[in-house]
């Protein structure tokens, strides 16, 4: 058993309604407690409560978090277990003051990335309580010392301009910009074949997909096949699954000038100057793209652990992929002023 460390909490939670109702987004910020268990952690935290509710009716919400696999344990006045692994449907059951109601989930990813100082729990999965239609939700929770961020911040004071979370938010935006030019194109070839408007595109859950769209549970196979064909044509390899169209391309990086990095992306950067390859990765790429489309400190997270996985790779002496064309757009386009 690890020792406790007080953490601070980020939760950002989307929910999917269909067509003629927008996505319902929270987002709550809290104190928690991490504790390293075996091969993986436990990190628990009390539910932020709304203005409207009695806190003395807050839910204690425990997740035990392993590499691929999350169980959540809510407890409170509502309470449940839940399950999310990609290879199995889970189970369960809602207890409410008025009685139980049995809960479906299929998960389509649980991404985990945590360290003993800070991590990211990605979860994207379906759920139907009480045999209702099954809605689409995206769970996003985040954990990190304050101490972490803050020397972090200071270090980098001194070596630019901007602080460290300047420079990582601007390489993210940077990245999310490139995604969004692949995205606008996507809708173009949807509407060419057909498809209606406004069809959600999300980063697919898989890492060996780019991107996903909801064609098969929103379209006719028609419309479907007609879509397939045309992205099939732009360089795209496609996959269904569960109703979801997957997308993978090899993807050709931007060119631009360069400046002085900052954070853990410094680090990836210089590795990859110095082991410069043609190699191709895709599951890194995405990863990287991925990162950058769900915000900064995601990033930042994401180019930690590959800065462990590229050392790993040079000490088995395996080439590098070729990831610098990336970063170096993300981070590196300034206008002259």
């Amino acid at each position: 058993m690890g020792k406790k460390q007080t953490v601070k909490v980020s939760v950002n939670s989307v929910q999917f309604g269909d067509e003629a109702m927008p996505p319902y987004e929270t987002q709550t910020m809290g104190v928690g407690e991490l504790e390293e268990k075996g091969t993986g952690y436990i990190l628990s935290y009390d539910e932020a409560v709304t203005e409207d509710e009695n806190k003395e009716e807050g839910t204690r919400v425990k997740l035990h978090i392993g590499e691929s696999r999350v169980m959540m344990m809510r407890e409170g006045i509502y309470s449940t277990m839940m399950v999310f692994d990609r290879r199995h449907p889970y189970e369960g059951l809602y207890r409410t003051p008025f009685g139980e109601m049995p809960i479906h989930i299929q998960t389509v990813t649980a991404e985990t990335v945590c360290g003993p100082d800070r991590g990211k729990i990605h979860l994207e999965y379906e759920l139907s309580i009480g045999g209702s239609s099954a809605t689409d939700r995206v769970v996003n929770i985040y954990y990190f010392l304050k101490s972490t961020i803050s020397s972090q911040v200071r270090s980098s004071r001194d070596s630019h301009q901007n602080s460290l979370h300047q420079i990582i938010s601007m390489m993210s935006r940077k990245m999310q910009s490139f995604l969004s030019e692949l995205k606008e194109r996507l809708s173009e070839l949807m509407k060419d074949a057909g498809c209606r408007p406004q069809m959600t595109i999300r980063r697919a859950g898989r890492e060996e997909y780019l991107l996903a769209a909801p064609v098969f549970l929103r379209e006719s196979r028609q419309t479907a096949e007609a879509l397939i064909q045309r992205v099939q044509q732009d360089g795209w390899e496609v996959a269904e699954e569960n109703g979801w169209l997957l997308l993978s391309k090899e993807l050709t990086p931007p060119q631009s000038r360069m400046i002085h990095p900052a954070g853990e992306c410094a680090c990836v950067c210089s590795l990859l100057k110095r082991h410069p390859s043609n190699e191709k990765n895709r599951v890194m790429t995405y990863g990287l793209l991925k990162a950058a489309d769900e915000n900064a400190m995601t990033l930042e997270i994401y180019c930690e652990k590959l800065h462990r996985d590229l050392a790993a790779m040079l000490r088995e002496e395996k080439a590098l992929p070729d990831l610098y064309g990336f970063l170096n757009d993300a981070v590196w386009r300034f206008e002259q002023c």
